[in-house]
């Protein structure tokens, strides 16, 4: 059975399809210079406290679907990225999609992922890359755990966690589309 995504329950909000560039705005700048299409959740997560008169919440930035599963996105412009910030998105977006498709956590843990997509410290990753070189092997989703997210969320709220710089991330976009 094919899991459910969000796209398919947003009949009733308005405007919420953006660009990543749109998406990734740091203050006055796009993070990430693309015309490539997601779910703006930040405006889903405005409507949906609206519709249900709460208090506004935190949220990821975005939602995509990749390999035929939805994940939410978080575009992060530093290389230290806040953990408090995170999880408390993490939470609140979890609880917001949940409603939204009427589903419990178990779908999520399921068919659910979550992209972190930040400047990565670049002389960690040369060294990582050296040591894939040397390996012989490709560890794609390798590098730290930012925030414990991997080891804290995958299983729990999500079946996939990746972490991943700006360039990855435009990539793995690009290969959905082939």
């Amino acid at each position: 059975m094919k899991p459910k995504q969000l796209i398919d329950y947003l009949d009733s909000y308005s405007d919420v399809i953006d660009s990543i560039s749109v998406m990734s705005m740091d203050q006055t700048d796009p993070f990430i210079e693309s015309s490539y299409k997601g779910i703006n959740f930040d405006k889903v997560k405005e409507e949906y406290c609206k519709k249900h008169d709460t208090k506004d919440s935190q949220s990821n930035d975005s939602v995509f679907s990749l390999n035929g599963q939805d994940y939410f996105v978080e575009f992060k412009n530093t290389k230290n990225p806040k953990a408090k910030d995170l999880y408390g998105k993490i939470r609140d977006s979890l609880l917001i999609y949940l409603d939204i498709i009427d589903e419990k956590l178990s779908i999520a843990r399921e068919s659910l992922g979550y992209i972190l997509v930040y400047k990565k410290n670049i002389e960690y990753y040369k060294i990582t890359s050296k040591i894939k070189k040397l390996a012989k092997d490709d560890f794609s989703n390798a590098g730290r755990d930012v925030c414990d997210i991997r080891k804290n969320c995958t299983g729990l709220y999500f079946n996939d966690v990746k972490f991943m710089g700006p360039q990855e991330f435009l990539n793995a976009l690009n290969n959905e589309l082939k």
